[in-house]
């Protein structure tokens, strides 16, 4: 009993101490401010008022005025409207950032009260020749019904640099505050505040709605990927990932993971944090002129196109052009992909081609030189089709054709490289030769016994090259052709 009475004086006693220590520290810890200890200057809904008009003197943007309205909707939401006169409300303005200008105004909170009054208003700009006027104006309707219902202006001075801050008043009143920056450029940093920042067009989910992609690089030919197929789940059908082809400037299979990390990744996760200039005259600052921008476009499955051009230089900053709106936007992200090549985008496999486009494959092999015509035809019409093939004028059942081809378009290559070349004529090449009378060559020499350096097109020479293959793929073609000139049938 002794005992059981000890373990509960015991823990009375520890709960005591926690409670104790909870209330000190409690009471050390910063509070949050409570909405009574805040000081507005306007503390109000913005629900009655109709536009924002802001005005600069003409010792500022010479002058420059703009409005900001309410446009109510029948199902009670309101939209926004930019305008100035037709100087730049021909842009895209963002619904959120203006219903901001709205919702800082009315509900706008001071760092602290400068002077309860003053004769001296030109000290902090905000006399009649330096300061930037800020009116909401209610609507007309309302207003009638409420005599109290009136305009109310703000007046935005000067920048205090110690407290980094800006001086402001409302014209009807003496008190002088002082203003956080955030809210103050709300106003004063004119059109580029509410310019709408959603450049990118919609990406989709893993990249599903990318139809096509160009990527032109200074100095370099435009590499064109297009997309192949999307990979969906068996039961659920969500989209895992999609695959891309590359077209130019020449066709093969393309590293899915390289295109998303390297380019597709980086441009999803740029932060677009603002418009710089609009209209500019000199791109060469920002890198966007022809001789320094790397050129990004992208088409969507619904045909649309958007090009977009970035200036990069490394740090981190990034300036974005748009085609179609002539305006400087800045941003922040990794953008790796000005550095990328075809032979970064190449997967492991050396090529892709659908079989019903092609038209023949010359083979220049060790045990001799070989032409496989085929002819792949599908009446989408009436549903079906005809293929014929032959191999060197023998004419070679469907089956051996198709493994053939297979055997061809399956050799391999990695980036191990295996040291120089030995020859100068290569032991083996492949030319592909479209219906459309497009044809790509691929050259293979020997570097060792096992290992063969990868050419891809008419002028790359082994020394440029960063891939090779094995003997082995490159021998089952010369086994499998061996096997069809002789009569029997591939596995």
């Amino acid at each position: 009993m002794k005992k059981q009475l000890k373990t509960l004086i015991f823990g009375i006693l520890i709960v005591a101490i926690l409670a104790v220590s909870y209330f000190v520290v409690e009471s050390l810890l910063p509070k949050e401010e409570e909405e009574d200890d805040k000081l507005y200057i306007l503390n109000q809904p913005h629900d009655k008022m109709f536009t924002v008009l802001v005005e600069y003197p003409e010792t500022l943007m010479n002058g420059y005025r703009y409005v900001i309205g309410k446009l109510p909707q029948a199902d009670s939401t309101v939209v926004y409207l930019y305008q100035d006169n037709g100087i730049y409300d021909h842009f895209d303005y963002s619904q959120s950032l203006m219903d901001d200008a709205f919702n800082r105004l009315m509900k706008l909170e001071a760092i602290e009260l400068v002077y309860e009054s003053t004769d001296d208003l030109a000290q902090f700009g905000l006399d009649e020749e330096h300061a930037v006027k800020v009116t909401a104006n209610p609507f007309e309707t309302l207003a009638a019904e409420d005599p109290t219902l009136v305009p109310v202006t703000l007046l935005v001075g000067n920048y205090n640099n110690l407290a980094g801050a800006y001086y402001a008043k409302l014209a009807d009143r003496p008190e002088v505050y002082l203003i956080s920056s955030l809210n103050a450029n709300t106003w004063i940093s004119g059109a580029t505040r509410y310019r709408a920042l959603d450049i990118l067009p919609s990406f989709g989910t893993y990249y599903d709605n990318l139809k096509t992609i160009t990527l032109t690089t200074p100095g370099a030919e435009p590499i064109v990927m297009t997309h192949n197929e999307s990979f969906t789940t068996d039961k659920e059908g969500e989209i895992l990932y999609t695959t891309f082809t590359m077209q130019e400037p020449y066709v093969a299979y393309v590293s899915d993971t390289v295109v998303a990390e390297k380019l597709l990744d980086q441009l999803t996760s740029l932060m677009i944090m603002e418009v710089v200039e609009d209209n500019p005259e000199d791109l060469t600052k920002y890198l966007l002129d022809d001789e320094h921008a790397t050129t990004v476009s992208l088409e969507t499955a619904d045909g649309k196109t958007t090009t977009l051009h970035f200036g990069a230089d490394g740090s981190g900053i990034v300036y974005i052009r748009v085609d179609g709106i002539d305006s400087v936007y800045y941003a922040t992200g990794e953008t790796d992909f000005p550095l990328l090549t075809p032979t970064d985008l190449r997967s492991n496999l050396v090529w892709l081609h659908d079989i019903k486009n092609v038209a023949k494959i010359d083979m220049v092999l060790p045990n001799g030189e070989y032409e496989l015509v085929i002819d792949d035809t599908v009446d989408a019409t009436a549903g079906t089709g005809t293929f014929v093939a032959a191999l060197n004028g023998k004419a070679v059942g469907e089956d051996n054709a198709r493994r053939l081809y297979t055997s061809i378009i399956s050799i391999q290559y990695d980036d191990l490289m295996a040291g120089e070349a030995i020859e100068s004529t290569p032991s083996y090449s492949f030319r592909v030769t479209y219906k459309s009378g497009y044809t790509q060559l691929v050259r293979f020499f020997k570097a060792t016994s096992r290992q063969y350096i990868v050419c891809l097109g008419e002028d790359t020479v082994p020394g440029e090259s960063n891939f090779c293959a094995n003997i082995t793929f490159l021998r089952a073609v010369t086994e499998n052709i061996d096997t069809i000139l002789a009569g029997g049938s591939l596995k």
